[in-house]
């Protein structure tokens, strides 16, 4: 296929026989990403746009959790330092019709200006749990069932991507609150892998848990890079969060982020 012929290339690995991609607002920052497929957990294959697509990639419950003991919350206020308003959510409830667009909160900046949240339409590579990492069970008397991270996208009216960030989910008996943001927006050329882990603590006054988050950003190449081998992996970045946990909220005591992938404890 010549260059001509060929408006934004195609991603490497799992994602190369994906569905052309297009310029999106701003181009010089991003391009839209087209109809993904990982080789582990795919969506429905065709449109490459997140809406009501993105239902089906959410989780129909939360797998392994357990019974929970915990007392429900009335809002995820103060269950973390997002500190939102909301009411808990059902996992699958979460990333359902509009329920994305309340609760996933976007820059204010002007490269936003007629874009709206959505779940990420893109199934984590591995997994079999929609836009959610699997999750991190919690121990007893933290308060919580379990924590995961959500990739979020921001999107236009035809659902074209723009960009991405990811959020930590906190679950408990009472629902799922979205309680930290731990990968910032950046711009989504293609499609994203996301990871964590968590290590807990008990400590006098309640639990320490000790996150890592590393997030793989991929890029579409043209036919004669796909060729050579090279790599489709735009940046890599690893973010490392402690937080406090007190009957099921999140106190965040430290962060740090840093370039490359996350180093083995």
């Amino acid at each position: 296929m010549s260059a001509a012929r060929r408006p934004a290339g195609r991603a490497s690995g799992p994602c190369r026989r994906a569905l052309p991609l297009r310029w999106g607002w701003p181009s010089a920052l991003a391009l839209a990403l087209g109809a993904c497929h990982t080789a582990a957990a795919r969506v429905a294959p065709g449109t490459g746009q997140a809406g009501e697509s993105a239902a089906a990639a959410a989780p129909a419950a939360a797998e392994g959790a357990g019974p929970l003991a915990t007392p429900a919350r009335a809002s995820c206020d103060g269950a973390g330092p997002l500190a939102s308003p909301e009411p808990p959510l059902a996992l699958a409830e979460l990333c359902s019709g509009e329920r994305a667009r309340s609760v996933v909160r976007l820059p204010t900046t002007r490269q936003f200006e007629g874009l709206h949240a959505a779940c990420d339409p893109d199934r984590v590579p591995g997994a079999s749990h929609g836009a959610f990492t699997a999750p991190e069970p919690a121990p007893a008397g933290s308060g919580l069932a379990a924590l995961r991270v959500l990739n979020t996208v921001a999107v236009d009216d035809v659902g074209m991507i723009h960009f991405g960030a990811s959020y930590l989910v906190a679950e408990r008996s009472g629902g799922v609150c979205l309680v930290d943001i731990v990968h910032e927006w950046a711009a989504r050329p293609s499609y994203v892998e996301t990871g964590l882990s968590a290590r807990w603590e008990e400590t006098a006054t309640g639990q320490r848990v000790r996150l890592a988050s590393e997030r793989v950003m991929h890029e579409p190449l043209d036919d004669t890079e796909f060729a050579a081998g090279v790599s489709d992996v735009r940046s890599e970045d690893c973010v490392l969060v402690v937080y406090h946990v007190s009957e099921g909220s999140l106190s965040r005591v430290e962060q740090a982020a840093s370039p490359g992938a996350c180093s083995p404890e």
